[in-house]
């Protein structure tokens, strides 16, 4: 039991760690990209893909035995499930 809490945690832990690192890359597009006119477009382009790799992309990496987490900065136990 106390094994399952910490990995949920963890996992926690990393989902987060994605999400802030993906809005924060999507923040630098909008703010110091040199072409005025293309920050909107590919920062909004960019953080729709992201979310449609999170949303559309958990269940081909679970089908494939891959793992579970989307951050491949997650520890190898917890990308394994």
């Amino acid at each position: 039991m106390m094994r399952k809490t910490v990995r949920f945690i963890w996992a926690g832990l990393g989902g987060l760690a994605c999400v802030i690192a993906t809005a924060w890359a999507a923040g630098a597009l909008y703010f110091d990209l040199p072409i005025a006119w293309l920050r909107s477009p590919l920062a909004l382009v960019y953080g729709l893909a992201m979310l449609g790799r999170a949303v559309f992309g958990q269940r081909s990496l679970a089908r494939d035995g891959r793992g579970r987490c989307l951050c491949p900065a997650a520890p190898h136990r917890l990308r394994n499930g």
